[in-house]
C-alpha cells in the first residue's frame, strides 16, 4: 500500500497524469480528479474536441477550454464522461514511481464551472453526479458558503 502522503495528494480538483489503458490506443493522459470516495472518479483532458463534439452544442457545453502551466497547448476538460476505471492503489503506485505525475489544483472558477456542468449533464449517470457534486462541494464550498 502506498504511503499516506501520496494518498493525501490525490484530492478532488487535482490534475494528475496517468497511464490510461482504456483509451484507444492506451496512453498517458492528464485527468482532473473529481471524487475519491467511495472510489476515484476523474475527467479526461483532451487536446481538442472531436469533429462530432464540435458539431453538437450539447456536447460542446460539457467541455471547459483551458491552458495550464503543465500543458504545452490549450486543452479541453471533458466533463461529459465520469472515468471510474482507476483503483486508488494503482494511481498511488504510478505517482510513487514518478511524483511529477501530480500536477496543480484546478483554480476555483474552473471547479465552479465543473459543478455547473455536472449538475446539468445528461451524459453522467445520476449516482456519479451525486458523488462528484458531494465531493467537489466538500472540498470547494460555493463562494460565500460557510467552510
Amino acid at each position: 500500500m502506498a504511503p499516506q502522503s501520496l494518498r493525501d495528494l490525490i484530492v478532488p480538483g487535482r490534475f494528475v497524469k496517468l497511464w490510461c489503458p482504456f483509451t484507444d490506443p492506451p496512453k498517458e493522459k492528464y485527468l482532473l480528479v473529481v471524487a475519491i470516495e467511495p472510489f476515484l472518479i476523474a475527467f479526461l483532458v483532451n487536446s481538442e474536441l472531436t469533429a462530432f463534439q464540435k458539431s453538437r452544442e450539447d456536447l460542446r457545453a460539457d467541455h471547459i477550454s483551458f491552458s495550464g502551466a503543465f500543458l504545452h497547448h490549450p486543452s479541453q476538460l471533458d466533463c461529459s464522461c465520469a472515468i471510474h476505471d482507476f483503483e486508488i492503489e494503482d494511481v498511488c503506485a504510478q505517482i510513487e514511481a514518478d511524483p511529477k505525475r501530480v500536477k496543480i489544483l484546478a483554480p476555483a472558477p474552473m471547479i465552479e464551472s465543473v459543478k455547473i456542468i455536472v449538475e446539468a449533464s445528461l451524459m453522467i449517470e445520476t449516482g456519479y453526479k451525486k458523488i462528484i457534486l458531494r465531493q467537489l462541494n466538500t472540498f470547494y464550498p460555493a463562494a460565500g458558503a460557510p467552510h
